[in-house]
């Protein structure tokens, strides 16, 4: 099955219904098959708005829940066999809370991908609001993350100075090159060439009284993946993949310059980003001062968003604003393979045996 989430958020005049859920499509029957619907349950005390990232892991399904109001990522379990459909997962619980809570403000804020370590003891998890990458411990049950009180990865402490109080939010393993906004405390910025994430403002346009709107983040920290040692960091803003050490954070080098990237993809020891409407590749390296070649290998006919692989390797590329998902064989031709989907689809990921 092909899982999707959508752009989500409140009805727009485009979108008067988003979705707020997960569906799951049949990648086996192009175009037509209806989806599961709402794939994920519930308990009405429970928000889902702004869905990001899937992730299959530990028996589990993790979800980022990215809108402002909820941030935090998600634990889901599969419904057992006799539930009508199987395809459904029902709430476990809180993997890890984001946003602000008890006068403080943590470091996932408004949620975007999310990375298990292969023994799925420790778990990356990158926030577009405070533009860094935090590293979570995976209880031995697999159903909570959680981070030490002052804890950063070994990479950043070179960058604190004993005699002023800005501080790395808990948790950070990737930092922001630049102070974090309000009502996020400031933290010490890490110059770019160091491995800090860079990240963009939007202006906006006065109205007819003359007020500006809120301004806000516009590109930041996007997409986090593990591939051949190294941990991949869409730098959205600076139109780079930033490379770390997984273990202490030390960071390795970056690749070349290709614009906006959003979503990464592992398809063995490649890695596959979505930059605008190019998917390139290329094989990082675990070693320091490197730059990693990226080359075009799929030219796409809109923006790109999610991206997946079936078990027979074709691949299944999401176009957000076209609400429409490609799938391209293993010749990398492509066809539509989903059309006029309710909404802008985010990621895509397959689940076989889930």
């Amino acid at each position: 099955m092909l899982f999707v989430t959508f752009h989500g958020g409140k009805p727009t005049t485009d979108i008067p219904c988003p979705v707020n859920n997960v569906y799951a499509y049949d990648e086996t029957v192009p175009q037509d098959p209806p989806p599961y619907l709402n794939v994920l349950c519930v308990p009405a005390n429970v928000a889902l708005s702004e869905l990001r990232d899937l992730c299959f892991a530990n028996g589990f399904l993790y979800v980022s829940n990215g809108a402002k109001k909820t941030s935090n990522v998600l634990c889901f379990a599969k419904a057992p066999a006799s539930a009508l459909p199987n395809e459904n997962w029902f709430y476990v619980g809180a993997f890890a809370s984001g946003g602000q809570g008890d006068g403080n403000v943590l470091a996932i804020d408004h949620p975007f991908a999310i990375e298990l370590t292969a023994d799925g003891r420790s778990c990356f998890v990158s926030s577009q609001d405070t533009n860094v990458v935090t590293l979570l411990n995976v209880s031995t049950d697999g159903k909570t993350g959680s981070v030490q009180q002052g804890a950063a990865a070994a990479w950043l402490k070179q960058f604190l100075d004993p005699t002023q109080n800005p501080q790395f939010l808990d948790g950070t393993f990737v930092a922001s090159a630049m102070p974090a906004l309000p009502p996020v405390p400031a933290t010490p910025p890490v110059p770019p060439d160091q491995g800090g994430l860079t990240y963009s403002m939007s202006t906006p346009e006065p109205d007819a009284a003359g007020k500006g709107g809120q301004e806000k983040i516009q590109h930041s920290v996007r997409d986090v993946v593990l591939c051949n040692g190294v941990l991949c960091v869409s730098d959205e803003a600076a139109g780079v993949i930033r490379l770390y050490d997984p273990v202490s954070g030390t960071y390795w080098g970056s690749s070349n310059a290709i614009g906006s990237a959003t979503h990464l993809l592992v398809q063995g020891s490649t890695l596959l980003v979505c930059a605008g409407k190019q998917i390139l590749a290329g094989n990082p390296v675990a070693q320091s001062g490197q730059t990693l070649a990226l080359t075009g290998k799929i030219q796409l006919p809109h923006t790109g968003s999610g991206m997946t692989f079936d078990s027979a390797g074709n691949l299944y590329v999401a176009l957000r604003t076209k609400q429409q998902i490609y799938r391209y064989d293993t010749d990398d031709k492509g066809t539509l393979f989903l059309d006029n989907l309710p909404d802008q689809p985010e990621f895509v990921v397959y689940g076989a045996n889930t």
